[in-house]
């Protein structure tokens, strides 16, 4: 069972198939399930179904720091450990392979802010529009509205890769940014939830890139953060570290469903 916001139950209408609620003889184990936020919101009346559940797994991980401790809290499962969102385990150049080549793409493209923004939040959506202005940039939006086409993985890949600095409210966002190595700005709603967001930048020290919707309107400070040099290699090394951890996890619980010889 893995990893994008799963456990969670606004995004998981069938819950109980998260946590292998079926009938099954199948080992279990989880890799960076995700509650998304510092809660689990079910019935308190159910948290000893789910807790029941939990404990038929051979190995239990987390994408969020604070899972860690609701997992103990309300699961009654205290061996759970934190590890890498699985897009991390990749290196960048696994993600370069998807791009176009050079040679399909004409001219070089000029430079420009990526926009990936999910909340219509008029504060939100201004704030690429914002930073364009003061950068003196224009804004590429990498999430189309109404009745326009999705871009492919490739093209919202290409996206990230190809731009000056990306301003987004989402969580791969950030990710993808750090792995292309982009200035970013991280806009986050404690209404949708602030853990996986504190979870990924406080990890790699960038917790001021993080801003508020309700500080949407100071441009200046965002235009500060946004500016500000990132020590790339630190950010590598940090990545490979918490890459070996979240893969020796991954590896040993494999090798817990291993039969004796």
């Amino acid at each position: 069972v893995g990893s994008d916001q799963v456990w969670r139950p606004r995004y998981s209408p069938h819950l109980p198939d998260y946590f292998i609620g079926f009938p099954s003889q199948l080992p279990r184990i989880s890799y960076a399930a995700s509650f998304g936020v510092n809660d689990f919101d079910v019935p308190a009346e159910r948290l000893p179904q789910y807790a029941q559940w939990l404990r038929q797994f051979t190995a239990v991980s987390v994408r969020e720091a604070s899972a860690v401790e609701l997992c103990a809290r309300l699961l009654q499962r205290d061996d759970v450990q934190w590890v890498l969102d699985p897009t991390l385990l990749l290196e960048v150049d696994a993600y370069r392979k998807l791009l176009r080549p050079q040679s399909e793409q004409g001219e070089p493209q000029s430079p420009y802010i990526a926009s990936y923004v999910l909340d219509p939040h008029a504060a939100v959506q201004s704030i690429a529009a914002q930073l364009a202005a003061r950068a003196e940039l224009p804004v590429q939006t990498l999430l189309p509205s109404g009745e326009q086409r999705l871009p492919s993985v490739s093209a919202w890949l290409q996206g990230i890769a190809e731009a000056e600095y990306v301003v987004t409210d989402s969580f791969h966002g950030c990710v993808f940014a750090l792995l292309f190595q982009k200035k970013f700005i991280a806009i986050g709603n404690s209404e949708r939830g602030l853990d996986r967001f504190t979870t990924l930048l406080t990890l790699f020290s960038q917790q001021h890139r993080l801003i508020s919707v309700s500080n949407a309107n100071d441009c200046d400070t965002i235009y500060q953060n946004l500016q500000q040099d990132i020590d790339w290699d630190a950010i590598e090394l940090t990545r490979a570290h918490h890459k070996q951890q979240s893969l020796a996890f991954l590896q040993g619980a494999l090798q817990q469903l291993e039969p004796a010889a």
